[in-house]
């Protein structure tokens, strides 16, 4: 595929805020007006990357800090937000997954603890038709699913079939009902809930990162060997890019 389109390159904004490393970045749900940022100091923090400015055009404009969230004990690893931007999620080195509620910077949820992951949470996303549903994966092997309405800290289902890290779940919109995740041992398995089914797709190599494409029948897949776009009718390989240079995950 080709594009006349040159990439972003250009610095537009800085948003200030940790000399901690930032683990995670997530945009606003539509229209994507602000960005949340996790990081090493605990600390969640959501910017107005994009305030009113009379500062020189063409200047790198800094963002408005809006609000700082706290409550994770150790760092924070990813984020997800809801598609009514009332609320997200974040997860970390604690082993737990937080629900937090935007207009209050508190948290509704916490899952974790007997019953929850055995080692730090690389990743979560919203799933179900109504976000109901948050999907944790783990340095543990596991993928876990947690009702975000329920009282019950138990999780309502355990996946297990990855024999290394789960570095990432994913959930299309398109298909709500279906979580991919990536793991370390080199595959990408698509979980049907609803059905309980399971389809594994071997990739080789460690896998690090996946995104879906906007009808939902093709996913991205970041490897250790590089980048691959997948059918998720058949699995077979549509694309595979060069360039990607392979290094090892702490």
């Amino acid at each position: 595929m080709t594009t006349t389109t040159p990439f972003p390159s250009t610095p537009i904004a800085s948003l200030p805020g940790t000399p901690y490393p930032i683990h995670a970045l997530a945009y606003s749900a539509a229209p994507a007006a602000y960005i949340l940022t996790g990081s090493g100091d605990r600390a969640i923090r959501l910017y107005n990357p994009f305030p009113a400015s009379s500062g020189p055009r063409g200047a790198v404009q800094p963002g408005k800090l809006v609000q700082t969230f706290e409550a994770h004990g150790y760092e924070v690893l990813d984020l997800c937000v809801a598609s009514d931007n009332a609320r997200f999620a974040s997860c970390g080195g604690d082993r737990s997954v937080f629900l937090w509620d935007v207009a209050t910077a508190k948290t509704t949820r916490r899952f974790g603890g007997q019953h929850g992951h055995t080692a730090r949470i690389n990743t979560v996303a919203f799933a179900g038709v109504d976000e109901s549903v948050l999907v944790s994966g783990s340095f543990d092997a596991s993928v876990r699913l947690w009702d975000a309405k329920a009282s019950s800290m138990k999780p309502i289902q355990v996946l297990s079939e990855a024999r290394d890290a789960v570095q990432v779940v994913l959930v299309c919109p398109a298909r709500p009902a279906e979580v991919l995740a990536g793991s370390v041992d080199g595959r990408v398995r698509c979980y049907d809930i609803r059905m309980g089914r399971c389809v594994t797709d071997v990739i080789g190599e460690p896998v690090t990162s996946l995104c879906a494409t906007g009808d939902g029948e093709g996913v991205l897949v970041g490897s250790l060997g590089g980048v691959r776009l997948m059918d998720r009718g058949n699995g077979g390989s549509l694309m595979s890019y060069d360039g990607a240079v392979g290094g090892s995950l702490g």
